[in-house]
């Protein structure tokens, strides 16, 4: 597709992982490192591909030796925005219109088709941000963002598991961590967003308030959970989604 630009966050220490040869994203999935199924599906349909790495980078250089992809070096873990910020400074002076962000743990069961399709329905409902969401039995054992709708239905913001509340962490409709954006507006308020009180983190999902407050369109793009799969955060993750994705 034309004018897409895809970020793919692949900075993190994954500490629950406990891998002491590479960044996580170099974990074999069906006998390829997960970054690298990120990536093949990102040069399916973006015109660039830009990997923010931090934490044992030379694994993840090397594991995508032979891919065209652009590097940005994140050198202190502080976020998913933070790292996002990076990859947009860098991109400044070649903007697309829009923007695919995902990680590098966890792209690795959609289809070019299914992303095709929802930067479609991003283009066509004229929002300034999509992203992907899907419903879960247990959403507690997965650490996922809630997705909080308001009363007419409409997506209001995103609460990070760590930050809700009980009511918050009894809501079963998760955020997937795959955005669309229109690259205008993800420039020209990313820095508006402020660090979780919690965590010190600057969450990426605080887009979605932003966006509200600017009465601008987000939508969401609901898929089944079985197209989604487990972020691989441990070795009990990876396993789980080995044997969804068969």
């Amino acid at each position: 597709m034309k004018d897409v630009t895809t970020i793919i966050l692949a900075a993190g220490k994954g500490t629950r992982m406990k891998k002491s040869d590479g960044n996580k994203v170099v974990t074999l999935f069906h006998d390829k490192p997960l970054i690298v199924l990120a990536v093949e599906l990102a040069l399916s349909f973006s015109d660039q591909v830009i990997v923010v790495v931090g934490v044992h980078e030379e694994s993840v250089r090397l594991a995508l030796a032979s891919y065209p992809v652009t590097y940005v070096h994140q050198s202190e873990q502080k976020g998913t925005a933070h790292a996002t910020k990076l990859a947009i400074d860098f991109i400044s002076n070649h903007p697309p219109k829009y923007v695919v962000v995902g990680y590098g743990d966890h792209m690795m069961f959609y289809s070019s088709t299914i992303i095709q399709q929802f930067i479609q329905k991003h283009i066509s409902s004229s929002s300034v941000l999509s992203l992907v969401t899907a419903h879960c039995d247990n959403p507690n054992s997965l650490a996922y963002g809630r997705i909080v709708r308001t009363h007419s239905g409409q997506i209001d913001r995103i609460v990070e598991q760590k930050d809700a509340s009980e009511d918050e962490r009894a809501i079963t409709e998760i955020n997937a961590g795959l955005y669309c954006f229109d690259y205008q507006f993800l420039r020209q308020n990313i820095h508006s967003i402020k660090a979780s009180p919690t965590s010190g983190e600057y969450y990426l999902t605080d887009m979605v308030a932003l966006a509200n407050q600017n009465n601008k369109c987000v939508s969401p793009f609901v898929i089944p959970f079985d197209e989604i799969g487990y972020g691989i955060n441990s070795k009990e993750d990876l396993e789980k989604s080995l044997q969804m994705k068969k």
